[in-house]
């Protein structure tokens, strides 16, 4: 059976999605290149969805009569809906949802909905609407430490499903892909409404500790990029990435402010041997600055590795199973730059990856790779050297660069976004 542009129409609207893999000539390689000048960049743009998470929603579709093919309700009781038995079904799909009676859920099927129901015996949830919080993903840790906590419980049970003698479960792999597939969704409306400046990422290890002249470095860097309007970015894990999502949060308050805060944090450096202490610091951090709202900024971690537990000072956190994806995302959003601190082979991946994007023009748009610390020098210059003798320094050259203090990384980011609006700009109004 073939596909067609037209069945394809029935669920997706092809025209939202302008942008087009280009080959220029042969021998040359391929680039993401928008049909339209003045269309947005993949990830910015309002993604067209077609879901309904909300009662009052899909009672007014009914009420109006809409058409439900290609929609998809997630996660909803409609045990009090209205007009239920009247409607036409037919390519709707239901993900998670409680139907109250298994006659309501067979009167659905016959009128051609589609039902994923919810997985059961699961520490973790598939169907999930929103993204988690610091505080969901360490419920349970008051009564029993980290190994009682659902970060851990989620983690030791995925684990332990991939190390069996038989392999995985189908049951289990599915779990945790529509799993990721409900954090993905609601990685993209967080991103969505609370980017509207840009985000940025900060990578760098997970066994620098808070005690370290680095984490005070990279706090500081967070704290202006956030006050600087970026949504801020990171893997979610201890380290760098705890002491970014921390100034991020810190956005609003004072550069004392923070060097209190991090004061607290050194009397507990890492998080073993005593996890207690470490969370204990964390919570305290929270609680001296609760007067002051804490500025949105992500954590994007993983439970394929366990040894990184998620760090508690993010806002919002998008924890995937699949480090593929987990990687891609953390790459892939921040259109308006990286900064790459020291780490490990993690990080260097993340770079790689990073130089990939930039150089096939992945997402529509290319952006900057700042080097933070000397220790990066060897590869910034062989990035440097690639980008030359590929012909394509105009390409991406001047989004390159190192530093070594906080005031001219964020400079350059700053004056990056500035560049790259008045370069949309006048895309736009060559086009009218």
């Amino acid at each position: 059976m073939t596909t067609t542009r037209s069945d394809l129409e029935g669920f997706v609207s092809l025209d939202q999605y302008p942008q087009v893999l280009s080959f220029n000539s042969p021998g040359t390689e391929p680039e993401m290149k928008s049909d339209s000048p003045n269309a947005p960049d993949a990830l910015s743009r309002k993604h067209h969805r077609r879901e309904i998470e909300s009662l009052d929603a899909l009672q007014a579709a009914l009420d109006q009569g809409q058409a439900l093919r290609g929609w998809v309700v997630q996660g909803l009781s409609l045990c009090e809906l209205h007009g239920i038995e009247s409607a036409n079904w037919d390519g709707c799909l239901f993900w998670g949802c409680d139907f109250g009676s298994p006659g309501l859920q067979a009167m659905i099927v016959e009128r051609g909905g589609i039902i994923i129901p919810r997985f059961e015996g699961l520490p973790f949830e598939t169907d999930r609407t929103i993204l988690y919080t610091p505080d969901a993903l360490y419920e349970g840790f008051d009564e029993a430490g980290y190994e009682g906590s659902l970060d851990y419980r989620i983690y030791l049970q995925s684990h332990t499903e991939r190390l069996h003698p038989g392999g995985r479960s189908l049951y289990q792999s599915l779990a945790e892909r529509l799993h990721d597939h409900s954090i993905f969704d609601a990685l993209e409306e967080y991103v969505f409404e609370n980017a509207s400046n840009g985000v940025v990422a900060l990578m760098g290890g997970h066994a620098v500790g808070r005690d370290e002249a680095l984490y005070r470095q990279v706090a500081q860097l967070a704290q202006q990029l956030a006050a600087s309007g970026f949504l801020l970015l990171t893997g979610g894990g201890p380290g760098v990435m705890e002491a970014a999502n921390l100034g991020a949060r810190l956005a609003d308050c004072s550069t004392q402010d923070l060097d209190e805060a991090i004061t607290l944090l050194a009397r507990a450096p890492h998080f073993e041997p005593d996890p207690q202490a470490f969370v204990a610091q964390a919570r305290q951090v929270i609680e001296r600055f609760s007067a002051h709202k804490p500025r949105p900024n992500l954590a994007i971690p993983t439970w394929f590795y366990g040894h990184e537990p998620s760090n508690l000072f993010a806002t919002a956190v998008a924890k995937f199973f699949d480090n593929a994806v987990r990687e891609e995302s953390i790459v892939a959003l921040p259109t308006e730059g990286i900064v790459f601190a020291p780490g490990s082979a993690g990080t260097m991946q993340e770079i790689f990856q990073d130089l990939a994007q930039n150089h096939y023009n992945t997402y529509g748009k290319r952006s900057p790779m700042v080097f933070f610390g000397e220790s990066h020098r060897r590869v910034y210059e062989l990035i440097r050297a690639f980008v030359a003798e590929k012909g394509v320094e105009h390409k991406y050259g001047q989004l390159l660069a190192l530093f070594t203090e906080v005031q001219e990384t964020v400079d350059f980011l700053v004056d990056a976004r500035k560049a790259s609006e008045i370069s949309r700009a006048s895309e736009i109004s060559t086009t009218r």
